[in-house]
């Protein structure tokens, strides 16, 4: 009757194990998966070999069964400690232990199966075998020296399971300690269960039901409780991938109460510190946390610019947000993206820096620069500040292409806008207005200093002598000088230096003219 009992209670046990199993595989991110479902055929092939040794008829069926139930105790352990690296993001701890653990669970597995009477092995794991049928059907083995061992190793998992997941319970926000200290006792009941028979049968007392398989029965509700009521996989679909770990941009987890839960790699890259940051906590209290992306926070729809110095370099990046409902609506969390712009920040300052320039012939400010440059020069002055406009002509330029060819004319416009640009002062501004005229800026308050500054210019740029193939070219310029009345716009100005430099040409050329002012 109590062997009845007993089948009844493991075939329960092993329909609930595939129900929840399946569940569970359901719910796991694309790691986590293979880690739970290595974990599920396990605990089946435990059970199944505990149901198989119940319902034994003799000692060969019965070690027959307790092979099949040692291919899953070997491996329960090993990936259920797999697992819990993996999701309490101990990565580098989990690459460095995979082998060395499922090495052993192997080696586990093939002294079991060849420790029986005749085996290479034998005696290894258990030193002879005694069959009972009465009250239950069960298979009670004598310890051999690698019992011992295997049985170290499977508490040594179990420690250093519940250690890593205490570690995290100190660590992480107290929003995770629930779902924590429920995968602690998931961790600790088939361990307790186990060290407790195992301590009954040291002190002599016997216990001919196998309790271990409805103990990791116990495990799995509780696991699966985390996953549908505590949402324990519903997030990690969204931040284990590879994809996400291994793309450009950087890519940062909140919960919902914005504290910290994953990041990937190019994140722990560009923020020190952020790879190990505790689960839950503000990223205002990392110190690499850029402060500008405080009101990212504040706002989903926020979209922030902002700028890291590494190594001399500036690095520009772009920051966004995005809400991701996970289940519940309780469960949405904010995923960070961090784009890093550099290249495209760069390029758009280079594009407006050459739209500045007259790069091909002059290398100095163009036309739209200066009329730019000048709205907003002009934005700073009071009514009745005084600046000068130079208008300079080369003369006689068409004689030069015509003679020489645009070449030799680019030159001679090349050499004559870089005297002008030594002549003048650093607080001068210089352009090029189109053709053979250049415009100037000139910041002083008397006419006789702008004067003597366009008569210094005419007379370096007349001493020119520039060689060309076949001769030497002498060249010569005209100047128009205007200055600013009281509230008089910069177009006004412009059109009387203007205005001045045809005075200039027609006198004769070769000379500077200020604007007759009424």
């Amino acid at each position: 009757m109590l062997n009845t009992i007993v089948i009844i209670l493991y075939l329960a046990a092993l329909i609930i194990i595939t129900y929840l199993g399946t569940l569970l595989i359901a719910k796991g991110s694309t790691k986590n998966k293979i880690l739970i479902f290595a974990c599920f055929c396990s605990v089946f092939l435990h059970l199944l070999g505990s149901l198989l040794e119940v319902t034994s008829i003799n000692e060969d069926e019965a070690f027959t069964a307790s092979k099949i139930l040692y291919i899953g105790s070997s491996f329960i352990q090993s990936f259920y400690l797999l697992f819990l690296l993996e999701f309490l993001d101990y990565k580098k701890s989990k690459i460095f232990f995979f082998v060395p653990i499922l090495l052993f669970s192997a080696i586990s597995i093939f002294i079991s199966w060849n420790t029986g009477k005749g085996g290479i092995l034998e005696g290894w794991l258990y030193n002879g075998y005694t069959y009972y049928n009465d009250p239950v059907v069960y298979l009670q083995p004598n310890p051999g020296p690698f019992y011992y061992v295997y049985r170290g190793f499977m508490i040594l998992y179990a420690i250093s399971g519940s250690l890593l997941i205490v570690t995290k319970i100190i660590k992480w926000n107290k929003r995770y300690r629930k779902s924590l200290i429920i995968i602690l006792l998931a961790q600790l009941i088939p361990t307790f269960v186990e060290t407790l028979v195992f301590g009954l049968k040291l002190s002599g007392f016997e216990i001919h039901v196998y309790l271990t398989p409805l103990a990791l029965v116990v495990t799995l509700i509780l696991l699966y409780i985390l996953a549908t009521k505590y949402d324990l996989f519903e997030i990690v679909p969204k931040n284990h991938l590879d994809a996400i770990d291994s793309i450009k941009d950087c890519y940062i987890l909140l919960d919902s109460n914005c504290g910290y839960f994953f990041s990937n790699k190019s994140a722990d890259h560009i923020f020190p510190g952020l790879e190990g940051f505790p689960k839950g906590r503000k990223l205002d209290n990392l110190e690499s946390w850029p402060k500008e992306l405080h009101n990212l926070l504040l706002d989903n729809n926020y979209t922030i610019n902002f700028d890291i110095e590494k190594d001399n370099v500036l690095y520009h990046y772009k920051a966004s947000t995005s809400t991701i409902i996970s289940g519940k609506i309780s469960s949405a969390m904010l995923a960070i993206m961090i784009s890093d712009v550099t290249d495209t920040v760069n390029y758009i300052d280079q594009i407006k820096t050459d739209s500045k320039f007259d790069y091909l012939i002059t290398n100095i400010y163009n036309r739209r620069y200066f009329d730019d440059f000048m709205v907003s020069y002009e934005k700073k002055l009071d009514e009745t500040d005084i600046y000068y406009i130079f208008m300079i002509d080369i003369d006689f330029f068409k004689r030069v292409n015509d003679t020489y060819g645009h070449q030799v004319g680019d030159d001679v416009l090349k050499v004559v806008a870089q005297t002008i640009k030594k002549t003048i002062r650093t607080n001068d501004t210089l352009a090029r207005y189109g053709g053979e005229e250049f415009i100037v800026l000139v910041d002083c308050k008397d006419t006789s200093t702008a004067y003597a500054l366009a008569e210094r210019v005419r007379q370096n740029v007349s001493s020119l002598k520039i060689n060309v193939e076949k001769a030497l070219i002498k060249t010569k310029i005209s100047v128009g000088i205007s200055y600013r009345s009281p509230n008089q716009e910069v177009n006004s100005v412009i059109e009387e230096s203007d205005k001045a430099l045809y005075i200039s040409k027609n006198n004769g050329r070769n000379r500077v003219t200020v604007y007759p002012k009424k």
